[in-house]
């Protein structure tokens, strides 16, 4: 049993599938692609057996950065849009690009009052120790989102 100083962590296997299921839950069509050389699933170490686990604090703010960054794509990025979530997983660090080939737009002329990059992705992850999160896109080039964390 856990002592109360301890955080609750997600295993390898529970991180990809809340990333999975979350990215499914905004829209069937976004591929999720896990970089490197993955054991299975079910196998929570990486290829040279350490264990890789996250604080639920930050796969929760991940997996919620991403969220947001998905309903972007599926508001503003145009009906024919490509996208992927691609995930990189890590013994100290976990990391996303959400990447889509859709109209894109300036990011400096987002005003102050849309709340979705600014709170939601940039905020959620700089809130986070150790979390960092940044939108690049260029009018009618596409959007790429990169949320991050490592572990301080």
């Amino acid at each position: 049993m856990p002592s109360p100083g301890d955080a609750e962590v997600a295993a390898r296997a529970e991180t990809l599938r809340r990333i999975r299921s979350a990215a499914a839950d905004i829209s069937e069509r976004f591929e999720v692609q896990i970089l490197g050389a993955v054991p299975a699933p079910a196998d929570d170490r990486d290829a040279g057996g350490e264990r890789l686990e996250y604080p639920v604090e930050v796969v929760d703010a991940v997996v919620e950065a991403m969220s947001e960054a998905l309903r972007n794509v599926v508001r503003h990025a145009g009906p024919d849009v490509e996208s992927a979530v691609i995930v990189q997983l890590a013994a100290d660090a976990l990391s996303m690009a959400v990447v889509d080939n859709g109209n894109g737009f300036d990011p400096d002329s987002v005003g102050p009052g849309r709340v979705g990059i600014a709170v939601s992705i940039r905020g959620r992850m700089s809130r986070l120790p150790g979390g960092h999160a940044q939108v690049n896109s260029r009018p009618r080039r596409g959007t790429t989102v990169e949320i991050g964390w490592e572990r301080p």
